[in-house]
């Protein structure tokens, strides 16, 4: 095996990161923390605080609108 194989580390390229989900259809906590560069748990806080609106559950599946999360990015404190 050849010790000096390339990786994403060693030949200084990043990786790519993992797209967003189009705007047609609802995000879930992972895309709309990786949209906002939050955590999971930060974005859940954000939910329960009510200060970011999720769509009504599906089972226990929190799921958000992607225009609601681009408004919030523009104006996090709601205009507070």
């Amino acid at each position: 095996m050849n010790a000096e194989a390339s990786t994403p580390e060693s030949n200084g390229s990043n990786p790519v990161a993992p797209a967003l989900p189009r705007d047609d259809c609802a995000w879930g906590i992972e895309h709309v923390a990786m949209f906002l560069g939050v955590s999971e748990s930060m974005v859940r806080k954000l939910e329960r605080e009510n200060r970011l609106r999720a769509l009504p559950r599906i089972g226990r599946r929190v799921t958000f609108d992607p225009h609601v999360v681009r408004a919030f990015r523009e104006n996090p404190n709601g205009g507070r």
